[in-house]
């Protein structure tokens, strides 16, 4: 080869080793620009979630709100039950032991179930 076609050649060894280099970067900002849309949606995905736990939130705590609602109305209910099975006790107790003195084994049953209900269900000490 001539002189003046070594010299050009030099230019064509730059020119494709430039477009060589060109097109990897153009490779490289394609992958970026599709990581990126792939982080978008990562990121839309993440709000999404994040707004779904506020509602979820919000509804466990309406929940635990009816639960502490409900939990009060059962204490109230098993003091009231507790108070309702002493006076039964009592009344039993009034009429087996102090106005006859004595029990059939139906009778002592029945007591026992109830005082059971009372000591051990409803942790009553009378």
């Amino acid at each position: 080869m001539s002189k003046l076609g070594d010299f050009f050649k030099h230019f064509k060894d730059k020119y494709d080793e430039e477009q060589k280099r060109l097109m990897r970067m153009d490779k490289f900002l394609d992958r970026a620009e599709e990581n990126n849309e792939k982080l978008h949606d990562m990121i839309t995905a993440v709000d999404n979630l994040s707004g779904k736990m506020c509602e979820v939130e919000s509804k466990v705590d309406k929940l635990q709100d009816h639960v502490s609602h409900i939990d009060g109305r059962l204490s109230i209910i098993g003091e009231g039950t507790k108070m309702e099975l002493f006076d039964t006790l009592y009344h039993w107790k009034k009429i087996l032991v102090d106005d006859r003195g004595w029990a059939s084994a139906v009778e002592k049953k029945e007591v026992k179930d109830i005082y059971q209900v009372y000591h051990d269900g409803l942790e009553g000490n009378g």
